[in-house]
């Protein structure tokens, strides 16, 4: 699959239709291997469409128009068909977005993404300590293995940008997350890095204890 400018798209769309929903979301899942404080969607079950009902959705979707996709969650990593959906739509031509917390983003996947990258990968990095970050995640040794992902992700040159949330518990090292992020991926001349949000929302389920890690 080789790589092709956006304005290839644009001039695809159906110039019947007035207007097009050229970017878009999809939650593949609500499953994490985390369990982050302030995460919206924890403690979420429900059942999860499957790989066909996912594919015709993306159907839909390129039929409306839209160009630029973001696979997120939970993390969409957790589902074994992830290679074969991002597959399906890279084929489609989506310029996509993948969000996740980089745990799963080893081996095979690693593999995949090398050979077929997608536009950008967004690392979630809550923390440059390990008592920080977990203290977040509340998974032991999910630091260890989250710094290790994100070196073997930036030696394979993939687009790469990381984040965080702005918390009480991390607010002493947004400084250092950024500073490690220019170290180990490097400045961007033409965009950015990093990046942090300071917006912390309710789960979906009405339970407001996020907001208890605002920052004020």
């Amino acid at each position: 699959m080789k790589n092709i400018s956006s304005s290839h798209f644009y001039n695809k769309l159906n110039k019947k239709k007035e207007f097009h929903p050229l970017n878009g979301q999809i939650e593949l899942t609500y499953r994490c291997n985390l369990n982050c404080v302030h995460c919206y969607c924890n403690e979420l079950e429900g059942k999860e469409l499957n790989t066909l009902q996912w594919k015709k959705i993306l159907d839909n979707i390129r039929d409306e128009g839209c160009i630029w996709l973001t696979f997120t969650g939970g993390d969409p990593l957790m589902r074994d068909d992830f290679l074969e959906l991002y597959a399906y739509a890279k084929k489609m031509g989506f310029i996509i977005t993948i969000f996740t917390n980089g745990q799963r983003l080893i081996g095979k996947t690693l593999n995949y993404l090398t050979k077929f990258p997608p536009h950008c990968i967004e690392i979630t990095l809550n923390g440059i300590t390990k008592n920080t970050y977990e203290a977040i995640t509340r998974v032991a040794g999910s630091f260890s293995n989250i710094l290790r992902n994100i070196k073997a992700i930036a030696q394979r040159k993939l687009p790469l940008i990381l984040k965080t949330n702005c918390l009480k518990q991390n607010k002493d090292e947004l400084g250092k997350v950024k500073a490690f992020t220019e170290k180990t991926i490097g400045k961007s001349a033409h965009g950015y890095r990093f990046k942090y949000d300071p917006m912390i929302y309710p789960r979906l389920n009405g339970d407001r204890t996020p907001c208890e890690y605002r920052l004020s």
